[in-house]
């Protein structure tokens, strides 16, 4: 993606965001020896922190066959044999599950196929079931999908709706994006004003880049009077929550004493 050159010090932006948090329900599909609660940890650090080794003793200690899984359980176990990297198994339990009626399975297909196998009419086939679903993170995913294949028209209209209809993370990340597109013009014309105003709503609702990026608008004079006070506030706020730019631009107007 085109970047937007500032001038000195220069900050940099970051690129699209997708949501990539998986849609599940936590339900022990075995009768093994692991407790609910270590099973339940074992869960999380398998599918939240990646880690394999959990995975794999989920599946040594027994997960239902396709057979016995239920609605919920197939789809949990799909989200296991994923991250232990068996993805053509993950492939037939959320297919399984999509059999059961479980609509999560539609997302976290569209998921598996975008961003772990690159197959895009399949990412963009699952989304739009998703979708059809009212899943808002697909909505969003979609969005990412046609801004990476430059279809930046209709990347545009799905990061609105879901900014303007949705709510919590999906809606966050997909203001930020608007942002981005508003301030490169890409799919619209260039716009800063539309950018601070995208931005600002995700950095209210706590998104370390869009604060980073806001505030290289007010270092920049750009959609907004220049202040440099204002944008040293939002590099600080960016840092706090952990975006790494925004903690080197805050240090920049530091040592120019702002």
């Amino acid at each position: 993606m085109s970047k937007i050159i500032y001038t000195k010090p220069t900050f940099c932006r970051k690129a699209i965001s997708t949501l990539s948090s998986l849609s599940i329900a936590f339900t022990i599909s075995n009768a093994a020896p692991l407790s609910q609660e270590e099973w339940s940890q074992d869960f999380n650090a398998c599918v939240f922190n990646k880690d394999h080794k959990m995975c794999q003793r989920l599946i040594n200690n027994g997960l239902q066959s396709l057979d016995e899984c239920t609605k919920t359980t197939c789809n949990d176990n799909g989200l296991i044999y994923q991250n232990a990297g068996f993805q053509a198994k993950a492939i037939t339990f959320f297919k399984r599950a999509i059999d059961l009626d479980d609509n999560r399975a539609y997302y976290n297909l569209g998921l598996l196929y975008h961003k772990e196998i690159g197959n895009i009419q399949q990412a963009k086939k699952f989304y739009e079931l998703a979708l059809q679903k009212k899943h808002n993170g697909a909505r969003l995913n979609l969005g990412t999908l046609y801004y990476e294949q430059k279809d930046f028209s209709n990347a545009l209209k799905h990061f609105e709706i879901v900014c303007e209809k949705s709510s919590g993370e999906a809606k966050m990340l997909a203001c930020h994006n608007l942002g981005v597109m508003y301030d490169n013009g890409e799919g619209t014309l260039q716009d800063y004003r539309k950018s601070h105003q995208y931005y600002k709503i995700s950095c209210d609702m706590g998104y370390g880049y869009a604060c980073n990026n806001l505030g290289v608008l007010y270092a920049n004079g750009l959609g907004t009077k220049q202040n440099l006070h204002t944008a040293k506030e939002l590099y600080g706020k960016a840092c706090n929550l952990v975006c790494n730019k925004g903690c080197a631009n805050y240090k920049a107007l530091n040592q120019r004493k702002f």
